[in-house]
């Protein structure tokens, strides 16, 4: 829970949307599409593109990895 809420003031900060969200706001991560979008009732608020590891996605030191948590 406290990643989403990181998450998603994040992306308030970033893209500038000042609106009164809901308890049905999610945030959908596509890995494959390198997209994160914000939905509020079933109605996209606004996505943004982020990146990957070209090693791929998991854990561990020095692997290069992007982690999933």
């Amino acid at each position: 829970m406290k990643e989403r809420l990181f998450a998603l003031s994040i992306l308030l900060a970033t893209t500038h949307i000042s609106l009164a969200l809901s308890a049905a706001t999610e945030i959908i991560i596509s890995v494959p599409d390198q997209q994160l979008a914000l939905i509020d009732r079933g109605k996209l608020i606004s996505k943004c593109a982020f990146s990957t590891s070209w090693f791929g996605l998991g854990e561990g030191k020095g692997t290069d990895l992007t982690p999933l948590g």
